[in-house]
């Protein structure tokens, strides 16, 4: 089964213990709600109008769940929806019968009065409750709400309820997304209040979630996001020997930043979690001289305002990036980072980098995927390519980024590409090995790759890399 299918039936499973009893959800009445924008592949629609709105959702978030309506009025408005919630939100085999209620929200309470749970009204969360689920409205969190984030993320249940339509309309030069505090906690779990009213209806309980082509639609206005990041920027200078990829923009909250005369986007921007992302689709851009103003806007928008650490994985960009004026420093991930630049090639510490964006860190990422695409026949790079090959660092370290300049301009002269994946392997291994002058068939050998005889012979009178750092798995 693929990770796509099994969260659809870990979401279906969910959704029926949710709805359990549920024939319709009549939202019709006082309470205008805000329509919820969902991303990644953990959260979804519990409840969707006509229009295709999300005004309730739930999703996963580390050990967690966490379930979100777009009213705090629903939560004794739909008393049986609470109960399934709270049953819910304990987790599977939980022994643990204790609610916490925000006593802004206490009439919550006497709709649990029962046996299977033990509720107690607090004025606030606080991870000295031992509760198993905290339920409060999206207003009551303070402004900085890390124990409730890490609360759900070790395997708590939160039920937060609220609108943000309303503080949007008092906080008009504000970012919703990232300001308004319910969603300093939902967004973790890649569920939004927006500012955008949602249309109430009296909903049918569908026997599968919710689905509908109109909930398509963009999560934000970009203005704001673009008008920083392009301050100063009025072209991008490109350097014509690197060949980079066509960036899929992709989701509610993601936008194109560059694009080619033709319209491809080869530079995008994104929300996720509470955090920020910027890709680029070849990592060279990162240390183009040309981009810098760019660059320096980047690392702002994805620092915003901490003026932390910007931790840079890559050498080459280390002195363009630290033209931003925030302090950068040579280094792996680290968890105390405001901002983490590196290529899209990592393969360590992938879980830890998308947690320290989803709780607010900003991640610049550059890389391709076309040549992972063409040796990797039959694989998809939009779920498979993890970031290539280490093996592409371990060239980088040792040869640099212009010893891949000079391979991908020498794919440009060349015709009758091969066809299959071995070939085009070899073909790789060859010219990468002429370009530096030195014998690279034992090192990609020692990766896996299908190395030829006849590419050894041709490679035979080149020094060979004694001393690669996959020597030992020979």
């Amino acid at each position: 089964m693929s990770s796509n299918q099994s969260f659809k039936s870990q979401h279906e499973e969910a959704y029926a213990s949710l709805m359990r009893g549920l024939k319709e959800l009549d939202l019709q009445g006082p309470c205008v709600p805000s329509d919820l924008v969902l991303i990644g592949d953990h959260a979804f629609p519990l409840a969707m109008n006509s229009r295709g709105q999300v005004l309730i959702a739930a999703s996963l978030y580390g050990s967690g769940r966490i379930v979100v309506l777009g009213h705090e009025g629903y939560l004794t408005a739909f008393p049986a929806l609470v109960e399934n919630a709270v049953t819910w939100l304990r987790g599977d085999g939980s022994d643990n019968l204790s609610v916490g209620v925000q006593r802004n929200v206490s009439a919550v309470a006497n709709n649990l009065q029962k046996p299977s749970f033990q509720v107690e009204v607090v004025g606030a969360f606080s991870d000295r409750l031992e509760v198993g689920v905290y339920v409060t409205d999206a207003y009551s969190l303070g402004s900085d709400p890390t124990e409730l984030v890490a609360f759900l993320k070790a395997g708590g249940g939160v039920l937060i309820a609220g609108q943000a339509w309303s503080w949007a309309a008092n906080h008009p030069k504000e970012n919703t997304l990232h300001q308004f505090d319910g969603n300093k906690v939902s967004g973790v779990a890649g569920i939004y209040f927006t500012e955008r009213y949602g249309e109430a209806e009296n909903l049918p309980v569908y026997p599968q979630i919710p689905s509908s082509w109109k909930s398509l639609t963009t999560g934000k206005d970009f203005k704001d996001d673009l008008e920083f990041l392009l301050q100063g920027v009025s072209e991008f200078d490109l350097p014509s020997d690197c060949v980079f990829s066509e960036v899929l923009v992709h989701g509610p909250l993601a936008f194109p930043i560059g694009t080619t005369e033709d319209g491809r986007p080869f530079l995008a921007g994104a929300y996720y979690g509470r955090g920020r992302v910027i890709v680029v689709t070849h990592e060279a851009y990162l240390a183009v001289e040309s981009m810098a103003p760019f660059w320096r806007n980047a690392i702002h928008w994805l620092d915003e305002g901490r003026r932390g650490v910007v931790g840079v994985m890559v050498d080459p960009a280390l002195k363009v990036l630290s033209k931003s004026g925030l302090k950068c420093e040579k280094t792996n991930f680290r968890k105390d980072l405001s901002v983490f630049v590196c290529t899209a090639y990592i393969t360590e510490h992938l879980e830890e980098i998308q947690n320290f964006v989803a709780e607010g860190g900003g991640l610049l990422i550059g890389g391709h995927a076309w040549w992972w695409a063409q040796t990797h026949a039959g694989q998809n790079p939009l779920t498979d390519f993890s970031g290539i090959k280490k093996c592409t660092t371990r060239l980088q370290e040792k040869f640099g980024w212009d010893a891949f300049k000079k391979v991908f301009a020498a794919y440009h002269h060349m015709s009758n590409f091969p066809d299959d994946n071995g070939t085009k392997m070899n073909l790789y291994a060859e010219t990468f090995s002429q370009t530096v002058g030195m014998n690279l068939t034992g090192f990609f050998k020692a990766w896996g790759w299908p190395i030829k005889t006849a590419t050894e012979r041709k490679l035979s009178q080149l020094p060979y890399w004694n001393d690669h750092p996959m020597i030992q798995y020979r």
